[in-house]
């Protein structure tokens, strides 16, 4: 796995992180309504750690139909795993130039998480790839996310 460097303070960065990730769920849920409950509907009850590496983490949980962020909360629900990408990979991935399965090989994505839930969350992905790439304001926030960490 490359070292990383840490882009901001861990506080900084976990708000920074916090915001980005409410606009891209926002960003996704305005824009592809239909995948948008699919996967709330998928998850319902689930939570999740997801971080991006010299950045910060948040929580991410579903719970009564509802997406919920919260950095400085405990898990809800029952635990789903818990994952981290380079800022470097996350545009990368999302510019079609490094595929998920390269960027995890090259240690670039780590995923800590029961096999099921992986290729259930691999299989999520890429089913809503399309529309992610198609949301204006998700691509809004990723030239956000590029300016922040300065990739």
């Amino acid at each position: 796995m490359a070292d990383y460097e840490q882009r901001m303070q861990p506080e900084e960065g976990a708000k920074a992180v916090e915001k980005l990730a409410e606009d891209a769920l926002a960003g996704f849920k305005a824009d592809a309504k239909k995948e948008y409950a699919e996967l709330v509907k998928q998850y319902e009850g689930a939570s999740a750690t997801v971080g991006v590496f010299g950045m910060g983490s948040v929580e991410v949980s579903v719970m009564s139909g509802e997406v919920l962020i919260n950095p400085s909360q405990k898990r809800k629900g029952k635990g789903r795993g818990v994952g981290a990408i380079s800022p470097e990979a996350l545009v990368a991935i999302s510019e079609g130039r490094m595929t998920v399965m390269d960027a995890f090989h090259r240690g670039e994505i780590v995923v800590r998480a029961e096999s099921g839930a992986l290729h259930e969350g691999y299989d999520s992905f890429i089913r809503n790839s399309e529309a992610a790439l198609r949301s204006k304001r998700l691509q809004k926030t990723l030239a956000q996310f590029r300016k922040i960490a300065d990739v």
